[in-house]
């Protein structure tokens, strides 16, 4: 008896401290997702990961309920809560209702198909890309990590045939990108400042031109490489970059590539707000979906929504697709081209 007593209360002390573990980890979470500067090591990595603590506030909510810890539970309940209203609105589909189905659209305005596609310092798979851009009957693609002899693959396997203009900044390694269009387009400089090519260019639409910003800032390495990386001070300058060009663009505009950030990090989302920006795999429900890394990780699975489709234009429809050899998802966007627009 004294025995499954103590037995019963090693267990309770288990549970208790199971329980205290899983919220202070979400709490540290929240507490970086809504700190209003993450410029700093280790808050700019750590953010990535906020999803995390809604099922962190949960279990901590059943093993504290369990202990019969009231006042930590009530505080788990309020985590959660604060979560979900966080976070609900990137996976609920708000296309429903509001003109979001794609073939019922179409009706009601031109549409622009696009996409965004990091090609792994080109060793993606050529040819599977040119197929998926000719299946999904892209408008438009940006390409990071482009290389010089990726650019040419794609060449020899017939994208020019479907996007023949080409707004290019191609280059060895991760900093080439590359823009292509089906229909004409003309180039209009690039992202100030920025270690890796983010090049810019205003589409002609049958409505109208829109501007297209191809984006790619250097991740938010925990420490600065003389190589290639700035660190998070580089990773931070360049999205604000990024937010002020955007900021200054009239007229309709599309930012899309691998920015090397979640909704989660401020500066992404001051991109967004700054101009009136929507996230296209928000809008339909896809916001948490994970688009890197695919393989070659830090983890045996993808973990981190850093690839995204920002717009003013409404949004109809979104897919994330695999292409052999990349380490990324692509990011597709049906987007409604309004006939009002200038």
């Amino acid at each position: 008896m004294v025995r499954d007593g103590r037995q019963s209360r090693g267990g309770m002390r288990a549970v208790i401290f199971s329980g205290y573990a899983a919220l202070s980890a979400a709490l540290v979470l929240m507490a970086l997702r809504f700190l209003p500067t993450q410029t700093w090591v280790p808050a700019a990595q750590l953010v990535t990961f906020f999803p995390i603590a809604l099922p962190l506030t949960l279990a901590s909510l059943i093993l504290l309920l369990l202990a019969r810890s009231q006042w930590p539970a009530v505080t788990a309940a309020a985590a959660a809560v604060i979560m979900i209203a966080t976070i609900s609105l990137r996976v609920v589909d708000q296309t429903a209702g509001a003109g979001g189905d794609e073939a019922g659209s179409e009706g009601s305005g031109e549409t622009l198909r696009v996409a965004a596609f990091n090609a792994y310092f080109g060793r993606a798979d050529a040819a599977s890309l040119t197929r998926t851009a000719q299946a999904f009957e892209l408008d438009l693609l940006c390409v990071s990590e482009a290389t010089p002899a990726f650019v040419a693959a794609l060449e020899k396997a017939g994208l020019s045939t479907a996007l023949p203009s080409v707004v290019s900044a191609a280059e060895e390694g991760a900093s080439g990108t590359v823009l292509f269009s089906r229909m004409p387009i003309r180039e209009i400089g690039e992202v100030p400042g920025a270690q890796f090519r983010m090049p810019r260019g205003a589409v002609e639409t049958g409505t109208g031109d829109v501007t297209v910003t191809c984006a790619h800032p250097v991740p938010p390495t925990f420490r600065a490489t003389a190589s290639w990386s700035p660190g998070v001070p580089g990773w931070a300058r360049e999205l604000r970059a990024l937010r002020d060009v955007t900021a200054s663009t009239d007229g309709p505009q599309i930012v899309m590539g691998d920015f090397n950030a979640t909704w989660d990090h401020r500066l992404l989302r001051r991109i967004a707000t700054r101009s009136g920006m929507v996230s296209a795999t928000n809008v339909t429900g896809r916001g948490l979906t994970p688009t890197w890394p695919v393989i070659d990780g830090p983890l045996p699975v993808p973990f981190a929504a850093i690839d995204h489709v920002l717009t003013d234009l409404p949004v109809l429809a979104s897919d994330l697709i695999e292409i052999p050899g990349s380490d990324h998802r692509m990011v597709t966007a049906t987007l409604r081209l309004s006939p009002s627009q200038p």
